[in-house]
């Protein structure tokens, strides 16, 4: 069967605006206040998991499976790992008197979050999202919406009318 339209110019500017919603959604990451006006963002190995990898049909975002947990997050439950909580204290350089005291900490506050869920899930189900991704995601829709639209239109107008359409 024969190819009526070749599409890989528009899948390659599609795979770019991933890339630049990936960015997006990094920087407001890091400068997006949630706690006393300051960014949550520490030491970025979270945003590093954040990949745009290309298909045939454009592009699939994937990363850390908690990654929703930035505009959602983490409700009661399970308890989440004390070390993980221990690794982010230190990495924002909080001040422990010992160790047995930095681990006790990590560990009360990780039992918190299991009972109570963090303070972002408590903005969340408030109403207040922290919108790190839906703002990016909003904006790339749009603009994938009008790319696709302007590659056929010219495309079925070029072919129907066997001319450039930019050129009538």
């Amino acid at each position: 069967m024969a190819t009526i339209l070749d599409t890989t110019p528009l899948i390659g500017d599609i795979t770019h605006l991933g890339d630049e919603m990936l960015a997006k959604i990094i920087q407001r990451h890091k400068t997006i206040p949630v706690y006393d006006g300051k960014p949550e963002y520490t030491t970025g190995q979270t945003s590093s998991t954040l990949r745009i990898i290309p298909t045939e049909t454009g592009f699939t975002l994937y990363g850390w499976k908690y990654a929703g947990t930035y505009d959602e997050g983490r409700k009661p439950g399970k308890m989440p790992n004390p070390d993980a909580i221990l690794a982010w204290a230190k990495a924002k350089n909080i001040q422990f008197k010992s160790e047995s005291q930095a681990r006790s900490w990590a560990f009360c506050v990780a039992r918190k979050i299991s009972r109570e869920g963090t303070y972002r899930y408590k903005l969340s189900i408030g109403g207040q999202q922290t919108d790190i991704f839906a703002t990016p995601i909003r904006e790339m829709s749009e603009q994938l919406q009008s790319l696709v639209t302007k590659f056929y239109a010219q495309n079925i107008s070029r072919q129907l009318l066997r001319t450039d359409p930019t050129n009538l």
